[in-house]
């Protein structure tokens, strides 16, 4: 038993060195400030301030490198409203970088308070004021799953040769409560951008099922241009009947 003990102390006086050894490197290096923060890149911060980016990552000049962690970063700036992914990485001795990748709003959704919505339908940051509002305008009951698919018509215009974004006033989205045909309507600019010719812009109304809503749109495309080509004035056109169209014309 004792020759057993005796051979192994040289490698538990190896392992006890390695540890103070790696100790004392380590505070040598945090105390001489070699390795503290001086440099922070951002990049693709959009509207965010560096100093917000700084605040969200808990980081400051002047903090060591080595006590920093990328991943723990990586999960705080993930987890802000505005930011939809991030990359944190450490560039010794004294700079950090970070890449951002912000949320892109595609509506203004209005549930009693405004917020904007990304492509899924996701409600992130409240609008604020001097944010910009050149967006379409959801009307959605809080909660409403139908938001999703109001924002199905937004994704459309962005595709449609016919239809832009300035064409299209608020959209209005009924809770799970209702129980019509036509539960998602919007206000839609005639004659639209692309074809109108010194004519005076109006607002007609525009309603929809959940059913099927890509060929709903499709159709109000083929619609559209043949009233305008007709030189017809409609006050309400109805998309929600399945097989046929209903246009409403202004007497």
């Amino acid at each position: 038993m004792r020759l057993i003990l005796i051979s192994f102390l040289p490698l538990a006086a190896i392992s006890a060195l390695l540890v103070f050894s790696t100790n004392w490197l380590y505070r040598r290096a945090t105390d001489s400030g070699r390795f503290n923060l001086r440099e922070v890149q951002v990049e693709g911060r959009g509207p965010l301030m560096e100093q917000e980016v700084l605040k969200i990552a808990g980081i400051h000049p002047g903090m060591s490198l080595l006590s920093i962690n990328p991943v723990e970063i990586k999960q705080r700036l993930e987890e802000f409203s505005s930011i939809r992914s991030a990359s944190v990485a450490k560039l010794l001795p004294d700079k950090v970088k970070i890449e951002l990748a912000l949320e892109e709003p595609v509506a203004i959704v209005n549930t009693g308070s405004l917020h904007y919505a990304n492509r899924e339908g996701e409600i992130y940051d409240q609008v604020k004021a001097g944010d910009p509002l050149n967006f379409p305008l959801v009307q959605a009951e809080k909660g409403t799953r139908r938001l999703h698919s109001s924002l199905e018509i937004v994704n459309w215009v962005e595709k449609s040769k016919l239809l832009s974004k300035e064409d299209i006033g608020d959209i209005y989205v009924r809770g799970e409560g209702y129980d019509g045909m036509a539960p998602i309507e919007m206000t839609l600019a005639f004659p639209p951008n692309a074809l109108r010719n010194n004519e005076a812009k109006k607002f007609l109304i525009v309603s929809f099922s959940e059913d099927n809503l890509p060929k709903q749109l499709q159709r109000l495309e083929v619609v559209v241009k043949e009233l305008v080509e007709r030189r017809k004035n409609p006050e309400r056109i109805r998309m929600e009947l399945d097989k046929k169209v209903v246009v409403k014309i202004a007497q």
